[in-house]
This record gives structure tokens, C-alpha cells and sequence, in this order.
């Protein structure tokens, strides 16, 4: 619906079968309505030149995916204490990678 409610945070594999997340991202930060969702990808890549490159495209933060599934409710519920404390924006990239 055009004008319903936005969640708050959207979260989004890199590698996904119909499109990357470098694309999702892109075309969510094209839309001024979508501007305040906060963007979060997760991927199992520790890829330096990745990592930096969806910092640019406009995602809020990187997810390494953890092995396990304790670990990735708590990545998770870390993203949500951020998203309340701080709308989940970086001060730098430095802070920009969220690890288990």
C-alpha cells in the first residue's frame, strides 16, 4: 500500500536468488518514503571491499552470519537495541560491521 506504514528495519541477504543486495539497497534509497527504513545485510563474507562498498551504497549496518541460531537471535536483538538508541546509524564505517 503506498501510503501504509514502513517497518523499521528491513533485513537482507547479500545473495539472493532474484537480485543482489547491493540492488535492494540502491532501489531503497532511491525512494524518499523509504529514506528512515533502516537497512541491515547479513552474509557469511568478511569481504573488506564489500563490506565498504554497501557502507557507500547507503545500508545502515553488516550482519557476519553466525553458525548458529543463539547467536544470530542475539545479533539480532543487538540490531533492534541500536535501531532504538541510535536509528541505527554510524558514526564511521568503523562501527558499521556488527559480529556474533
Amino acid at each position: 500500500e503506498a501510503g501504509g506504514e514502513l517497518p523499521d528495519i528491513v533485513f537482507l541477504d547479500l545473495n539472493m536468488p532474484q537480485k543482489t543486495g547491493f540492488e535492494c539497497v540502491q532501489e531503497i534509497k532511491k525512494q524518499a518514503r523509504l529514506q528512515q527504513v533502516g537497512i541491515v545485510v547479513l552474509s557469511t563474507s568478511a569481504d573488506a571491499r564489500i563490506v565498504k562498498q554497501l557502507y557507500q551504497c547507503g545500508a545502515d549496518r553488516y550482519l557476519f552470519k553466525p553458525n548458529n541460531f543463539a547467536d544470530l537471535k542475539a545479533l539480532i536483538s543487538r540490531v533492534f537495541h541500536l535501531r532504538f538508541q541510535t536509528g541505527l546509524r554510524c558514526t564511521s564505517d568503523n562501527d558499521f560491521v556488527l559480529q556474533p
